[in-house]
């Protein structure tokens, strides 16, 4: 069962930013931004599976009168051949210890004719790329355990999430090319969680065989023709490569149709 909880306490965060643009007046159109950030959160409010809420419940070091076993009913028919066993969970939001996490987003651009670069009357390009750099990232799930999750590298947490665009357009037609890419993940982080606890990401190649998913690059190309001021029409194709899906995921970090082509037309009135 899915609930609220009206024992949750408010978050507390220390947090600090900064960050810097560059727009040199010798590279006209170009702009790059970085933006670091650091947050450590006390009190997390966060969603816990079933699994978490049985082991967090048991493995307290204060004992079993704690916010986790208070979610967890047991059958009290002695005649019933699962006496004692666990009949209700209930899962919603709880407090957990904290998490701490780093990292820095950034944001480069550069658009230009490329008349400007000795090519002739051949249109402008448009070449932007953003991405994250996740520098830590950690989990105390209980609040009275020092047990710390390192959640990076974990199943959706790599380390590096990369997006570049492209983009050419002369007269009435543009074309788009989109790269995606992130760096290595382990495949499944639940089918690790509970070793996760208590081992570095190097430990799991000797317990796991090929635990991580790779990086993953995924191409898509489409082009725009501007008819006239009313008619649009749109063609490319996404996940040129045709990528899979990581194992046990069915549309992460590409989506189940794998490569797929489509036709498009806009009408503004």
């Amino acid at each position: 069962m899915r609930g609220g909880n009206a024992d949750l306490q408010e978050e507390k965060a220390t947090t600090y930013t900064f960050g810097a643009v560059l727009t040199p007046e010798f590279l006209p159109g170009f702009t790059a931004t970085a933006d670091y950030w650091n947050i450590d959160l006390d009190d997390a409010i966060q969603t816990v599976s079933s699994q978490d809420i049985v082991n967090n419940c048991y493995d307290d070091p204060s004992g079993i009168d704690n916010q986790f076993c208070s979610l967890i009913t047991r059958n009290r028919d002695a005649a019933s051949a699962t006496f004692l066993g666990l009949n209700f969970l209930r899962q919603g939001f709880v407090n957990i210890g904290g998490r701490k996490t780093a990292g820095v987003d950034f944001d480069v651009r550069y658009e230009f004719d490329l008349a400007d670069m000795g090519a002739g009357d051949l249109g402008n390009m448009e070449l932007s790329v953003q991405g994250t750099w996740l520098q830590s990232l950690e989990d105390q799930p209980n609040q009275l355990d020092p047990k710390i999750n390192q959640v990076l590298l974990e199943f959706r947490r790599p380390e590096w999430v990369v997006n570049t665009n492209l983009r050419w357009s002369m007269d009435n037609l543009t074309v788009n090319y989109r790269l995606r890419y992130q760096s290595s993940q382990l495949k499944r982080g639940a089918l690790v969680s509970e070793v996760f606890n208590t081992l570095d990401v190097d430990d799991f190649e000797p317990l796991f065989e090929n635990p991580f998913a790779g990086s993953a690059w995924i191409h898509d190309i489409s082009a725009s023709y501007l008819i006239n001021d009313m008619y649009t029409v749109t063609a490319g194709v996404n996940n040129i490569a045709d990528r899979d899906p990581f194992l046990s995921s069915t549309g992460f970090p590409t989506g189940p149709q794998g490569r797929s082509f489509f036709l498009s037309g806009r009408a503004t009135f």
